[in-house]
């Protein structure tokens, strides 16, 4: 396979993983059902939109659209490691962390 397949290939296991219900199951302890399961709509509504999925939009929904304090949002990135699904996610989260 060539690089570039490859790479696509590895990015696309990598959002297959962080939209199944794997994923939710790991989190779920720690995050509410319903926290995952919004992270999991904004990630798929990129899909479909064929967009980039940028982490100023992310924190935002999560944050202000569906409730979710600065501190779970900021916590559910950095620990679930959505840093992961570059470069289908985007930007960064600098001037939310102040």
């Amino acid at each position: 396979m060539s690089d570039q397949r490859q790479e696509i290939h590895d990015l696309l296991e990598v959002i297959n993983y962080y939209l199944s219900n794997n994923f939710k199951e790991k989190w779920r302890h720690r995050f509410s059902d319903r926290f995952i399961t919004c992270f999991q709509t904004r990630v798929l509504k990129a899909l479909k939109d064929n967009r980039p999925l940028k982490f100023d939009t992310l924190y935002m929904f999560l944050s202000k659209k569906s409730g979710y304090s600065r501190d779970q949002v900021l916590d559910f990135i950095e620990e679930a490691d959505i840093d992961l699904l570059r470069p289908f996610i985007t930007g960064s989260l600098t001037k939310h962390r102040i």
